[in-house]
């Protein structure tokens, strides 16, 4: 009687312990798409706030430099 205890004592405890290394997976890949989410209507909200500010420009012709040219040394 007392190892069938001990035998479903571990089986249990190892259940949990097993739960308990996949959540945090779970979590962190739930968070990643909410994130991966949010970055995409940012993305969408500055391109429509600024359609023909210098961001889009410099983003259209492919530097990263403003209008005024690269910095000086």
């Amino acid at each position: 009687m007392r190892d069938d205890l001990a035998t479903m004592f571990c089986k249990r405890v190892a259940t949990k312990i097993k739960k308990a290394k996949a959540e945090p997976e779970e979590i962190r890949l739930a968070e990643r798409e909410i994130v991966e989410s949010l970055i995409g209507n940012y993305r969408t909200v500055l391109k429509h706030i600024d359609e023909g500010g210098p961001a889009q420009e410099a983003a259209r012709e492919g530097c990263g430099h403003d209008r005024r040219g690269p910095p000086g040394p």
